[in-house]
């Protein structure tokens, strides 16, 4: 017979015969030419390490989106999920990944507790991928951020109609969540159909790749408009490679890339000029040009709307009837790029999950 021995430690000593290979200097640019997302993996051991030091406590309200858009929380919402939370209305705050949302709250009966038909507004960026199916937000009681109310007068502002839009490709078929890049699976052909009955044809349009080539030797890159070859190049191997290209376009265009198996796809869009023309539940546009402006949106389809910039203004526009709808405008001041999202009042989404942690 055999015996079985059991042991409830074992150590194991390890000797090298050569000292370890020592590389002074930041070593990030090597990395990010012979790793797919080696942008980002130089830096899970930094997450790791600090994962423990969070300002804020993994703690209170957790909410779970599945899409973007603006969003309204009840204070009967949470009740109905059996939580009960009623803090001070101004200590109301809203986190994601750790940084304070602004919102935007309604104390319905006016006692400064949040309770009863009491809420609050925010709005939720776009999930960046298919495979992150629910993105958390977290309400706490502590020092939120509000949107502030913006009036500005009509004096001198520049009328604008018009937006820098963008079409991008969206569907991921290799994935790190840890390192959070998305890439794109290229077999042999991407393509963009640019379908746009608001587009504005007197304007050049963008197209920009990036993609990363994963063989040792070089491979084509073939960027076609409406089946006219455009450009070319080739990509070394083991390297990312960045393109941007100025191309006219129509409202109908179809943009394809044509590559190899071994090149893979961060990211690939069309940017071009669009009419002020509302589509979609939640409207949202970004203004790049600098200054007072005067937006107006034709074709909205509701006579009452509200605007919120997304950096933390809500801003309270004018609604006009015109044969498409109700036009919307509203004046801003900027000094830097803004996003704007338009809806109706009564058309928030609620979240599809709610629950208490302690």
């Amino acid at each position: 017979t055999e015996k079985i021995l059991h042991n409830g430690k074992i150590t194991i000593r390890v000797d090298f015969t050569q000292k370890p290979f020592d590389v002074k200097g930041k070593i990030d640019h090597l990395y990010e030419k012979v790793v797919v997302n080696g942008k980002t993996s130089v830096h899970w051991k930094v997450l790791e390490a600090t994962k423990s030091q969070l300002p804020w406590e993994p703690s209170g309200v957790r909410f779970g989106l599945k899409e973007h858009g603006v969003y309204r929380v009840s204070s009967s919402y949470l009740a109905a999920s059996g939580i009960f939370f009623n803090p001070p209305v101004e200590s109301l705050t809203l986190l994601y990944r750790g940084k304070i949302v602004p919102i935007w709250v309604q104390d319905m009966n006016q006692d400064g507790i949040f309770n009863s038909t009491d809420y609050f507004v925010f709005y939720a960026p776009p999930i960046k991928s298919e495979y992150d199916t629910l993105v958390y937000y977290w309400l706490k009681s502590g020092k939120g951020a509000r949107y502030i109310d913006l009036n500005i007068d009509t004096t001198n502002a520049v009328y604008s109609a018009q937006y820098v839009d963008s079409l991008c490709m969206n569907k991921d078929s290799i994935f790190s969540r840890r390192a959070g890049e998305f890439f794109y699976k290229i077999d042999t052909i991407f393509t963009l159909h640019l379908s746009d009955t608001f587009f504005i044809p007197s304007y050049p349009c963008s197209i920009k790749v990036r993609l990363f080539n994963t063989s040792s030797g070089y491979e084509t890159l073939n960027v076609y408009v409406d089946e006219n070859l455009v450009y070319t190049e080739l990509i070394p191997g083991n390297s990312f490679a960045n393109l941007k290209l100025e191309e006219t376009l129509s409202s109908s265009s179809i943009v394809k890339l044509m590559s190899s198996e071994y090149t893979y796809l961060d990211s690939f869009s069309i940017i071009y000029h669009r009419k002020l023309v509302h589509y979609g539940d939640h409207f949202v546009f970004r203004s790049e040009t600098l200054g007072k402006r005067h937006f107006v949106i034709s074709g909205y389809p509701y006579p009452n709307s509200f605007i919120l910039r997304i950096d933390g203004y809500r801003i309270q526009p004018f609604v006009d009837a015109d044969t498409s709808g109700y036009s919307v405008s509203f004046i801003d001041t900027l000094i830097q790029p803004s996003s704007y999202i338009i809806y109706t009042p009564g058309t928030e989404k609620k979240p599809v999950k709610a629950i208490a942690i302690d």
